[in-house]
């Protein structure tokens, strides 16, 4: 069998050292050696990769930790938000009742909002993708709820803007201050001595008295009538207004008019005993009593 011989020689000149090695026993320390450098190798590589994890899982649940707070946050400034939408939602209540409007059905605010809201600060061990989820449903249900709450909003002035316009278009003044002479209804006639239908009311005032619209509208006649002198007749889309016996006219046809405008004075043109506004309203070509519209009734 070959074998190998080791010759040890001290750098000191001291005795020269030889040993002899088989080939196999050889192999087997070359084999040896192979075997522990490949395992010092495999252990620095582990070594290397757990230090490098637990870094990374450090920083990992640094962040964890930065997003559980953020979210943290943004919980409490939705729920700020549901409280301040909820005062919000009392605010549009009372507007709604002032309108004359219904108030919305509950299932009609929740449709399209759902799922399980976690409380962030009852429950400290809470996965981050169910923060996130949390996050997501609360801004999800504010996005949906202050949608239709613009709706409502929009639904609300427009309703308003309506009746306001109805009611800026309805005769609810006393066209003049004076005294109420004649009402509305039959009556002797004071020229013929007859029972005839008076289809309007009669106020008494000073000529040059200021005889003002009733309502918005469009004139539609200013000139004179048998009977009646000079008058002017306002039309106010849903009404018909009327103001005879006038001394001076101050409006033109085909000129608009708005509530408590001046359009003529009091006089006593026509057929008259006195100075005094004969006034109508009309509805449908229907004449009504004015004395139904009038408010307050300042009328004496």
């Amino acid at each position: 069998m070959k074998k190998f011989n080791l010759v040890i020689i001290p750098d000191n000149g001291g005795k020269v050292k030889q040993a002899c090695i088989s080939k196999k026993v050889a192999w087997l320390g070359l084999l040896f050696f192979c075997c522990l450098l490949i395992c010092s190798m495999l252990f620095s590589y582990n070594l290397i990769t757990l230090v490098s994890t637990k870094i990374e899982l450090r920083a990992s649940e640094n962040e964890v930790s930065l997003l559980k707070a953020q979210v943290k946050e943004i919980t409490e400034k939705s729920d700020s938000l549901k409280v301040k939408f909820q005062e919000l939602l009392e605010s549009e209540k009372m507007m709604r009742t002032i309108a004359g409007l219904p108030e919305i059905d509950q299932e009609i605010r929740q449709f399209g909002i759902g799922g399980p809201e976690l409380m962030v600060r009852e429950h400290s061990e809470i996965r981050s993708v169910d923060l996130a989820l949390n996050v997501r449903y609360n801004l999800d249900s504010l996005y949906h709820l202050v949608n239709l709450e613009a709706l409502i909003m929009n639904e609300i002035c427009s309703t308003y803007k309506d009746q306001k316009r109805v009611l800026d278009l309805t005769p609810t003044i006393s066209p003049m201050d004076g005294y109420l002479t004649s009402k509305f209804g039959p009556r002797q006639n004071p020229f013929t001595g007859l029972q005839q239908m008076h289809e309007g009311i009669d106020i008494s005032a000073p000529v040059g008295t200021p005889v003002k619209a009733t309502a918005d509208g469009r004139v539609v006649f200013s000139g004179w009538k048998k009977g009646f002198g000079r008058v002017v007749k306002i039309n106010h889309v849903y009404y018909t207004t009327v103001y005879a016996h006038l001394h001076k006219i101050l409006v033109q046809p085909g000129e608009k008019v708005k509530r408590h405008q001046v359009i003529a004075t009091c006089g006593k043109t026509g057929y008259t005993t006195g100075p005094h506004l004969h006034y109508e309203v009309l509805v449908s070509n229907k004449h009504v009593d004015p004395l139904d519209y009038i408010y307050p009734r300042y009328i004496y």
